[in-house]
């Protein structure tokens, strides 16, 4: 998703560029994107405003400095599942797999179950239920 809104600088020390600082902001005026040199963090949210996706990218060398996103690879990333009650019940980890949370009436996990082995791969999408 590209921002809404955005800001962008270059930082600089005696003339030469360190780094390319951008931050995006979406309709809602929540913080989607940072990008930092060749590196993008995305953030994807819900209707209700929760966090659903936390992506981290790194761009090629062509597309670095103007924060374009053809060409990126997916360097780490997480997506939440929520139940109704704003507790979170999944999170799909790319580097860490998968894990469930058992959760009591009040919202408090009992229980935690991981699988390594099932993740996401190299697509992170929100997780259904």
């Amino acid at each position: 998703m590209m921002p809404v809104r955005s800001r962008t600088c270059d930082v600089e020390h005696q003339g030469v560029e360190l780094a390319h600082l951008a931050l995006g902001m979406d309709a809602a005026g929540r913080r989607d994107q940072l990008i930092v040199g060749a590196v993008v963090r995305q953030f994807g949210f819900d209707e209700r405003g929760r966090v659903v996706n936390d992506v981290v990218s790194a761009l090629g060398a062509d597309n670095a400095h103007h924060g374009q996103q053809d060409g990126a690879v997916m360097v780490a990333g997480r997506a939440w599942a929520w139940r109704a009650d704003n507790t979170v019940s999944v999170v799909n980890d790319v580097l860490a797999g998968v894990a469930r949370f058992d959760v009591d009436v009040l919202g408090r996990v009992t229980g935690v179950t991981r699988d390594k082995k099932q993740h996401c791969g190299t697509k992170l999408v929100p997780l259904l239920l």
